[in-house]
């Protein structure tokens, strides 16, 4: 292989996360911090950062858009020891709730049409959602009729 960044860390909690879209567009995280301190910033050629609107706390990038406009991430509350999934648009949109109440980290990801995700529900169902409707639709496992 290739190396493409040098230095990306690997901690227990994920670290070293990375998403990429098919416009170019790499989101990573270069070095861990505490769970409750991470932040998503937008990094410039000259490396200056700046916040993309989401207070730091315990959360990982989930799926990139295949435009690289969209975000899913990952957020964990450790008041209720439970994961959602939030939504935004990169080119300044707000924060949108998807799910809630997953009692394991969810994968997820972005489909291509960049308006709907797949996602492993709290029921260990695949779910799918288009993220303008407020219901997902569940997946039956192989063991269903």
């Amino acid at each position: 292989p290739v190396v493409a960044i040098r230095n990306l860390k690997r901690a227990a909690w994920s670290g070293g996360n990375f998403a990429y879209a098919s416009n170019g567009t790499l989101l990573y995280e270069p070095i861990p911090k505490l769970v409750g301190e991470r932040q998503l910033v937008w990094v410039d050629m000259q490396g200056r950062e700046t916040p993309i609107g989401i207070s730091p706390g315990s959360l990982e990038v989930a799926s990139l858009g295949a435009n690289g406009q969209r975000l899913l991430l990952r957020r964990y509350d450790a008041e209720d020891a439970r994961w959602s999934l939030w939504v935004t648009d990169l080119r300044g949109g707000a924060w949108r709730q998807v799910t809630k109440g997953e009692a394991y980290r969810p994968s997820a990801v972005f489909l291509e049409d960049g308006a709907s995700i797949l996602y492993t529900s709290h029921d260990s169902r695949l779910a799918l959602q288009r993220l303008d409707a407020n219901s997902a639709t569940q997946y039956p496992g192989p063991d269903s009729s």
